[in-house]
């Protein structure tokens, strides 16, 4: 990917075909590690080229940073633009190279993702959710999750009740549903 890259920038768009393939595929895999479970292939494919294309026009555009890092910032359009259409067709967003948890009690599970369950069993509880049709568990896990990582806090389920259109007693019986989802997951 690092030569796709230096090559965009340094050729102005006309890049190798060997060298835009190689980077091309590297993306393409790169975001379908992260997505493929909420994304068909199609997606991601287009994830990739609208990810070049974007880098491309800040390019052009003079907004790249001298001396930094250009293949971060392909990576972090290709995840904004990933995480942008999970969010548009309803899904969840897998949550690579961080840790995250869940205890037993309703006001403290948001704030600590980070300290019991490791990102693969939070993913095997959402898909068991989501797999239950148990919507509701889900988008207020999403909703949680995206709040602690904004934020640096987590919501109470009054906050994040009112942020779904939910009462907060729904929260909490979506988050105890959860909690067993995890549990489930911790124990397989």
């Amino acid at each position: 990917m690092l030569r796709m890259v230096r090559a965009l920038l340094e050729t102005d768009g006309e890049v190798p075909t060997d060298s835009f393939q190689e980077g091309f595929s590297a993306l393409r895999d790169y975001l379908s590690r992260r997505f493929s479970t909420q994304l068909g292939r199609g997606d991601i494919e287009d994830l990739a080229a609208e990810a070049i294309t974007q880098f491309l026009d800040a390019a052009r555009r003079g907004l790249l940073v001298a001396g930094g890092n250009p293949t971060g910032y392909l990576l972090r359009i290709a995840m904004n633009n990933g995480f942008a259409t999970v969010k548009r067709v309803g899904g969840t967003a897998d949550l690579d190279g961080a840790e995250a948890a869940v205890t037993l009690t309703d006001t403290d599970t948001a704030a600590r993702f980070d300290r019991l369950a490791t990102v693969d069993m939070l993913r095997r509880a959402m898909t068991r959710a989501r797999l239950d049709g148990d919507v509701t568990a889900v988008k207020v896990a999403t909703y949680l999750l995206d709040h602690i990582q904004r934020t640096g806090e987590a919501p109470s389920n009054r906050t994040t009740g009112d942020a779904l259109g939910l009462s907060h007693a729904g929260v909490a019986k979506a988050l105890r549903r959860l909690r067993a989802y995890l549990t489930s997951a911790l124990t397989a």
